[in-house]
């Protein structure tokens, strides 16, 4: 997998991480949608609504935050993400669609999950799990050192068991 398909992730992190909204606009589309539930409603934010909510400054716990990439997915000039932050209580689950323009990835929309204050397996969540099971999930946490940096890449292209395909 190459590198380059990490960028717009990384700029993403950076911008958690610093509170830069700058950040962002590197790693977005300009056309970016940022979608989820906030307060039991949808929202959809453009990228310049996104990027105002963000001030220049790091969150005040952003010590003990955590931010890993679960998955990448790439398929020619098209490739999804999937990504875990923990911010204080809460813990996220971002899902990312990128794309290759101009020789170059960006992230071309968002979408989220607030989980709340511990992540479990529910009724509504649904493993990521592949045939590889543990070592996915230990690769996976590798995948994010703490510090802003992509340690590595979980690469899931084996193929799956029908039954996980469908769920």
């Amino acid at each position: 997998m190459e590198d380059a398909v990490l960028e717009p992730l990384r700029a993403y992190i950076r911008g958690h991480a610093t509170g830069d909204p700058s950040h962002f606009r590197d790693a977005f589309l300009p056309t970016a949608h940022i979608e989820g539930v906030r307060d039991g409603a949808f929202v959809s934010w453009p990228l310049a609504e996104y990027c105002a909510l963000f001030h220049g400054r790091s969150a005040p716990d952003e010590e003990t935050r955590s931010r890993r990439i679960d998955a990448i997915d790439v398929h020619g000039t098209v490739a999804t993400a999937t990504m875990t932050l923990v911010h204080g209580a809460d813990t996220f689950t971002d899902i990312f669609l990128l794309i290759r323009v101009d020789d170059s990835w960006r992230i071309a929309n968002k979408t989220y999950h607030r989980h709340g204050s511990a992540l479990q397996p529910g009724p509504q969540q649904t493993s990521h799990r592949t045939a590889r099971g543990e070592q996915d999930e230990a690769d996976a946490n590798a995948a994010y050192g703490g510090d802003g940096e992509v340690r590595g890449v979980v690469d899931r292209g084996e193929e799956l068991p029908q039954q996980a395909r469908e769920g």
